[in-house]
């Protein structure tokens, strides 16, 4: 099945296993995320720690919405990777025909193709992101970072 947006977070939080303190909810982190929703603290790290940060357009998450392939790259990189204090660029060597050099993934598609963490074949950024496929990030993620 495909992973949402709020559910994301979850998952590669705890399966990170890093230390990290759970922030106390007492807002919305996004407009469309109450303090209430199943996933805030998660969402809410997720933010403060510049893993996340909506949509430009309107500022919204759209946490139940289903995360694209692009967005769970992000990230799995970001947490395991970023987190670890990796700069998260490639060579830009990466030459994927469904990967445009300016599109704002294309630096971790290319970082995560360089060191094995995804294959170098199509991509499909904008399709929904299944669990497995997450799963797979994470698997290679960890084992690049040595964990």
């Amino acid at each position: 099945g495909n992973i949402a947006r709020s559910e994301i977070l979850r998952l590669v939080l705890q399966a990170d296993c890093g230390s990290f303190t759970i922030p106390a909810v007492t807002s919305e982190p996004f407009p469309d995320v109450p303090k209430e929703h199943k996933d805030a603290m998660y969402i809410t790290l997720g933010k403060v720690q510049e893993i996340v940060s909506g949509y430009l357009h309107d500022g919204t998450y759209k946490p139940d919405n289903n995360i694209s392939r692009a967005e769970a790259l992000k990230v799995v990189l970001e947490v395991v990777l970023g987190r670890m204090g990796y700069e998260i660029s490639g060579s830009g060597s990466t030459n994927l025909i469904d990967v445009p050099r300016d599109a704002w993934y294309y630096r971790y598609v290319d970082y995560a193709v360089e060191r094995g963490i995804i294959l170098n074949e199509d991509f499909h950024p904008g399709d929904s992101a299944s669990i497995d496929e997450v799963a797979s990030f994470l698997l290679r993620t960890l084992e690049f970072a040595g964990r």
